[in-house]
């Protein structure tokens, strides 16, 4: 029981610096962004509120909206004191240019072509100009397809050749330049490798090393992309 209690904390404490270390590529740059002035953002695909959460405590000068697919989380998150919107994220009913920072985490892995272009359309559409488009999706790794609802990954080159590439079946309206480009490494995994308990245990050590080390790291497995529209 106590091995169990140990590996559960552990895992815990592996998923919160997992979290952090992407988080403080977004949180950093929200720190660029003039403190005397109010700024709307938008969180696509919000799920339980914990990064608008963790911007709304750090950052008094964001007025922060949450827009969600699933009735039951966008119920957390209103019941959090965060405005919520219930919506597909390929259909948002806000009007042009509504927000100077859009935020989409971890979703435009889950949709497939050319229902992505789709919400790359609206991420594009509801920003304002010279406002900024912050994505963080995780690239193709030997994991990515454990996640029954992943379709596939788009890396950052892919985002950009959609409003740049001109042969194409459907190209992006407007112009984009990248901020940053953060990708993240982290713990190295065994897929394959004798029975479950063992590979339970190993991948466990891998954990545990990598989040008080980070080492042994993985190669890039997801990534933040942060742009600012230009028209």
């Amino acid at each position: 029981m106590k091995l169990n209690l140990l590996f559960s904390q552990q895992k815990q404490k592996f998923i919160d610096e997992s979290n952090n270390r992407e988080d403080r590529e977004v949180v950093k740059f929200l720190n660029t962004l003039a403190k005397d002035k109010p700024w709307k953002y938008l969180e696509v695909g919000s799920g339980l509120g914990r990064f608008s959460l963790k911007v709304k405590n750090l950052f008094q000068n964001i007025n922060i909206e949450c827009f969600e697919i699933n009735p039951d989380l966008a119920k957390i998150t209103s019941d959090k004191g965060l405005k919520t919107t219930v919506g597909n994220a390929i259909d948002m009913s806000y009007p042009d240019e509504s927000f100077d920072v859009v935020h989409c985490s971890h979703v435009i892995e889950h949709f497939k072509y050319p229902e992505v272009t789709e919400l790359l359309d609206q991420l594009m559409r509801v920003t304002k100009t010279s406002g900024y488009i912050i994505i963080r999706s995780p690239l193709w790794y030997p994991g990515f397809y454990l996640d029954i609802d992943h379709i596939r990954p788009y890396p950052p080159e892919t985002i950009l050749s959609y409003f740049k590439n001109k042969q194409q079946q459907k190209i992006g309206t407007g112009n984009l330049e990248i901020i940053n480009c953060w990708y993240r490494r982290e713990n190295y995994k065994i897929f394959n490798i004798g029975s479950s308990k063992i590979k339970y245990f190993f991948n466990a050590l891998l954990a545990f090393s990598w989040t008080y080390i980070k080492f042994p790291f993985s190669k890039k497995n997801g990534y933040v992309l942060i742009l600012r529209k230009i028209n």
